[in-house]
């Protein structure tokens, strides 16, 4: 039967953003929070399909990607705080990214000034040749590498679900997408299953989906939305047992946002090889292109059509999802690619697929938008483009999205700034400062 119900405040996405906002929100006020995700768990989809690090930010321009990079130094310790207060894994692997080229070699020099802006202490990092590089991992070949010795290998999905177990005050919908939003004294939400439910206050933090929402309402037409799936291979348990940290290299197309596949070493010392980047037509594909033949069409003529049509033309771009796709359909395609920096990596040392993850990626006519967009209408907050390192990243940026609705009037001023899970809310108001400006990117 369709119900009805009332809230104060309505949260879309149960991922990892979503919960931790939610966390927020029922610590510091006294409201009738709902959780709202079209899956029937929390964290079923990004959250819970990627690699599983909590990353230091050596690698993110301060400038161009400063709200990320701010927001995954300050959840570290959060993080840290949380796993052990709640024996949830956190193995401390390191991560060594690597230099296969005089161009690399410029990046990597870059990266020490990025770690000391974005927060990190010299003492959680290393710039390593040839020669430093063989002494740490004997199998890697480079010119050279950048070694962050803190990136931890964690769970995403079991913290966001622990989270979730603590949250006081707050209903979860589950299995349930929203279909509809009319503004009304308030909003008036319609759900996948014909049920209704009335919020004062709208917090959209849908993840991929999240631009369809924004869409819906009128908001962010400009933008549009790629998705791309990454992949990844499992290595068999006695295949490279020498490398003991995760190994990336440097991006072959630094102009768009994402990183080249790595070995990852998993908290539970399961080594995988991945993700790429295969273009995909919707937010949940995990195999193939499409669910189904009228998805891709759509997905193709979505508008702003020639927002699209802007990166489907360009020639750089169809030349990196043609080598994409190619480790996404093979294991000897993603081999091909690691093997130039672990020469000694064979296709015989993949035991079968791992698990797969899609990541919504946001376009304007200028190209891909560099960091997440925040815009808020109304009663209405919408997060867009919320994405790597976003797990990362969640338990500060969720505090800068609720100081965001607090300068933008959706929420008075919290009474408490200590939330239930100890997480100070005035750090991040100080690191982390609200200029009230409609979009972050």
């Amino acid at each position: 039967m369709a119900m009805e119900r009332d809230c104060d405040i309505a949260i879309i996405g149960a991922g990892v953003l979503g919960t931790c906002l939610a966390h927020w929100i029922s610590s510091l006020y006294s409201a009738r929070v709902c959780l709202i995700d079209a899956s029937g768990d929390v964290a079923s989809h990004t959250t819970s399909r990627n690699t599983g690090v909590i990353h230091r930010p050596f690698y993110l321009d301060p400038v161009k990607k400063g709200t990320f990079a701010r927001a995954a130094s300050l959840s570290y310790p959060m993080w840290m705080k949380f796993a052990r207060d709640f024996s949830l894994p956190w193995e401390q692997v390191g991560t060594v990214e690597v230099a296969l080229s005089d161009r690399d070699l410029d990046v990597i020099s870059s990266y020490s000034e990025y770690a000391e802006s974005n927060g990190m202490s010299r003492e959680e990092y290393e710039v390593l040749d040839t020669h430093g590089l063989q002494a740490i991992e004997g199998s890697v070949k480079a010119l050279g590498a950048f070694f962050s010795k803190t990136d931890t290998s964690v769970d995403y999905g079991l913290m966001t679900r622990a989270i979730c177990g603590t949250l006081s005050g707050v209903s979860t919908v589950l299995g349930r997408s929203v279909v509809r939003i009319v503004e009304g004294e308030g909003y008036n939400l319609t759900l996948s299953d014909g049920s209704t439910l009335r919020a004062r206050t709208v917090f959209n933090c849908a993840g991929a989906n999240s631009l369809r929402i924004a869409h819906s309402m009128g908001l962010a037409r400009d933008l549009s939305v790629f998705f791309f799936r990454g992949d990844y291979w499992r290595l068999r348990q006695d295949a490279l047992p020498s490398i003991r940290h995760n190994i990336y290299s440097v991006p072959r197309f630094l102009k768009f946002p994402f990183l080249d596949p790595h070995f990852i070493v998993r908290y539970s010392g399961v080594r995988e090889l991945g993700p790429n980047a295969a273009l995909v037509a919707g937010p949940y594909v995990y195999s193939g292109f499409s669910e189904s033949p009228l998805q891709a069409l759509s997905w193709l003529f979505e508008r702003p059509v020639l927002t699209r049509l802007s990166l489907l033309t360009n020639l750089e771009f169809l030349g990196m999802v043609r080598s994409e796709w190619e480790s996404s359909t093979s294991p000897e395609g993603m081999v091909r690619r690691l093997s130039s920096f672990i020469p000694s990596l064979k296709a015989s040392m993949i035991s079968g697929p791992g698990i797969s993850g899609v990541r919504g990626s946001v376009v304007s006519r200028s190209g891909f938008v560099p960091e997440a967009v925040m815009i808020t209408d109304g009663s209405s907050l919408h997060v867009i483009n919320y994405n790597s390192p976003g797990a990362t990243g969640a338990p500060a940026f969720s505090a800068y999205v609720l100081i965001r609705a607090v300068s933008q009037g959706l929420l008075r001023e919290p009474e408490r700034n200590m939330s239930r899970l100890g997480w100070d809310l005035d750090a991040v108001r100080e690191a982390m400062p609200d200029r009230g400006q409609g979009m972050t990117a």
